[in-house]
């Protein structure tokens, strides 16, 4: 992608600088049409249009470029949906209930996140600890940040059994991931 997303640029270069190109040439053709004889009208017209030709070819070019990326975007977002919705199967089998709180929690995340942005954008821009970064005021106050241990297999000892220290382990991993994101937020 990001070798064609190159290709497209300099296509794009290229189509502009042809266009200015023709755009000063033609100017120049109108202008001087008076004084030019019929064959040199003609000629000048011709060269003109074949220009015009090269520049809708590069064109053209751009165009199967970016449907080429389109379609790559598009295969690759079903991917992602189709993986999503495989993990969120195996979780709802593994730990019933625990999509939706998640889901839920992200809901909330999101909601935390536009009410910090809200908050921030009222603040005042000469405090201390905050600078103004376009419009979007951020607060630079450092934060204490509380890093959950989830305990592995042999931290849960011997007493419990594979299945049930399995569940436990997935159910603290998904506790610190949520933890996690709710530090990430509050660092906003």
């Amino acid at each position: 992608m990001k070798k064609k997303c190159a290709e497209l640029r300099e296509l794009d270069f290229q189509y502009q600088a042809k266009m200015e190109k023709l755009g000063v040439d033609s100017e120049q053709l109108i202008e001087a049409y008076p004084t030019l004889t019929a064959t040199e009208s003609e000629k000048k017209n011709k060269e003109l249009e074949q220009r015009y030709n090269e520049a809708r070819i590069i064109a053209d070019s751009k165009v199967h470029i970016t449907e080429y990326l389109q379609s790559v975007l598009e295969k690759y977002n079903e991917k992602v949906v189709k993986d999503l919705t495989d993990f969120k199967t195996e979780l709802e089998i593994e730990n019933p209930g625990e999509v939706d709180l998640i889901e839920k929690d992200s809901s909330l995340s999101c909601d935390t996140v536009h009410n910090l942005q809200i908050e921030g954008q009222h603040q005042s821009a000469n405090s201390p600890n905050t600078h103004l970064n376009g419009n979007d005021i951020i607060d630079v106050t450092p934060k204490n940040k509380h890093k959950t241990s989830v305990p592995n297999l042999r931290q849960l000892g011997a007493s419990t059994s594979n299945t049930e220290a399995a569940t436990i382990t997935a159910t603290n991993i998904a506790a610190s991931k949520r933890s996690r994101k709710f530090s990430k937020i509050s660092d906003f």
